[in-house]
């Protein structure tokens, strides 16, 4: 790993210092001049901010959609500071300005996760076991609200990033152009335990869930921080001024590869026509999910069972809370970690760096898992099946082979079949026991006994 940043300039800009809210200022204020761990890496500013400029105007003009506010949006859209200039003569930005603009450098978590556990299928009343698997998942680093109910687990991130040194990060956009820390005050496992007390035991999607029978059998979280431009503006709204922030994505120098984030008209949310998210465009929490029952009753192990998506859209429902109206904020479930947990425990191996090897190596675990756990669901199934056949029968079934070119099908006895998966299966359990972490046998190996987390 690198030992320091990369070091971005770009050409001084007029000065847009947004100061955060008081709140966020209380944040901040807390953090030191130095890396609290060499784990943390830093994606570098790759935008500008007189790049990220006129789209973050654009996109606050939206979210207060006014006759005028939209004819200077266009303006600027097609005509740059030059339409810009027009809006101004015309007298179209009088109820409407940016006051600040801010380069942040905002922390966020990915993580890899695998959980496993017996859940009863209530229509068939039966009890089978279930694992869930998730690659690259995100968790805020601060429960800061509205920010932390956006996710950043889509933009791709390169395989290599420098270790986060704040003494070059920090200066990267040059002089006059400060660059914002914010600190990581929580950690995903944290909110593991969180999950387990709101989950504790429930009935949900047709499946009855006692999370004291579960385990995570692997479980890294990997911090990062990340750049981002935050503007702030003030519109006028009926007999007020409204206030609000648009947030845009920095990791790329083309503006339309970086995502802008702005909350909805407040009109809207009054109407109840925008009562899912806070911000319009929201992105996944966790985007590669794996959910796998032991059951016939689920669809193909080779697709993903809608139940997956399901359980990617509750975490997110949970983590990005709906508005209840237009001047109110819930408190991220993140605040209460950090209030329960008292910070980060860097020292924690289930800790790691984004750009070590230990990251490829849980990937790679990961996915062994999911070919065992398609390989053990069809098994389950077809045992299940035969079962409930009359004795002696052996009838045929199809076997489709997906090799290169087009696929082929055969028609077997069921017992060559079944025979044929265990064989499958019992080498899938050598691959994955061989494919297990170095850093994972160590930590189990001094994991007290009973320990879920």
């Amino acid at each position: 790993m690198r030992s320091s940043a990369v070091a971005l300039r770009c050409v001084k800009r007029p000065r847009l210092s947004l100061q955060p809210s008081r709140r966020l200022l209380s944040t901040i204020a807390s953090a030191g001049p130095s890396s609290p761990s060499p784990k943390i890496c830093a994606v570098p500013f790759r935008l500008t901010p007189e790049s990220a400029f006129n789209r973050m105007l654009i996109a606050g003009l939206l979210a207060a959609p006014s006759p005028s506010n939209l004819a200077r949006a266009a303006l600027i859209r097609f005509l740059g500071s030059f339409g810009a200039t027009i809006a101004h003569e015309f007298g179209l930005d009088e109820d409407f300005k940016m006051k600040d603009m801010k380069a942040v450098l905002y922390p966020i978590w990915r993580v890899d996760c695998m959980l496993e556990g017996p859940v009863e299928i209530l229509e068939k009343r039966k009890q089978t076991s279930a694992w869930i698997g998730i690659s690259e998942g995100y968790v805020p680093g601060n429960p800061f609200a509205p920010l932390s109910y956006l996710s950043f687990a889509i933009p791709p991130l390169p395989a290599e990033l420098s270790e986060y040194n704040p003494e070059e990060d920090l200066k990267q956009l040059g002089e006059g152009n400060e660059v914002v820390e914010v600190p990581f005050t929580v950690s995903p496992l944290g909110l593991l335990k969180r999950l387990r007390q709101v989950v504790g035991r429930t009935t949900w999607e047709g499946f009855r869930i006692d999370q004291s029978k579960w385990k995570d059998t692997l479980f890294a979280a990997y911090p990062i921080m990340f750049p981002l431009f935050i503007g702030q503006f003030e519109h006028k709204w009926k007999d007020d001024v409204r206030t609000y922030s648009v947030i845009m994505d920095a990791h790329d120098p083309n503006p339309k590869s970086c995502r802008t984030s702005f909350p909805p008209p407040p009109e809207l949310i009054d109407r109840g026509r925008f009562n899912t998210n806070y911000f319009v465009n929201p992105a996944p929490f966790l985007p590669s999910t794996h959910l796998m029952v032991a059951s016939p009753l689920t669809r193909p192990p080779t697709s993903d069972p809608p139940i997956s998506k399901a359980v990617a859209d509750k975490f997110m429902e949970w983590m990005s809370p709906a508005p209840e109206s237009a001047t109110s904020i819930k408190p991220s479930p993140m605040l209460w970690v950090q209030e329960e947990e008292g910070g980060v425990d860097w020292e924690d191996p289930r800790i790691q760096s984004w750009a070590a090897e230990e990251r490829q190596e849980n990937f790679k675990y990961i996915n062994n898992n999911i070919e065992l756990q398609n390989g053990l669901a069809a098994l389950t199934g077809l045992k299940e099946f035969t079962s409930n056949l009359p004795k002696g029968s052996d009838p045929e079934g199809m076997v489709v082979f997906f090799s290169p070119g087009l696929p082929s099908a055969t028609s077997k006895p069921m017992s060559e079949i079944r025979k044929k998966l265990e064989e499958d299966v019992n080498v899938k359990k050598k691959e994955l026991e061989g494919s297990k972490p170095g850093w994972l046998k160590e930590w189990e190996s001094q994991k007290p006994i009973g320990t879920k987390r």
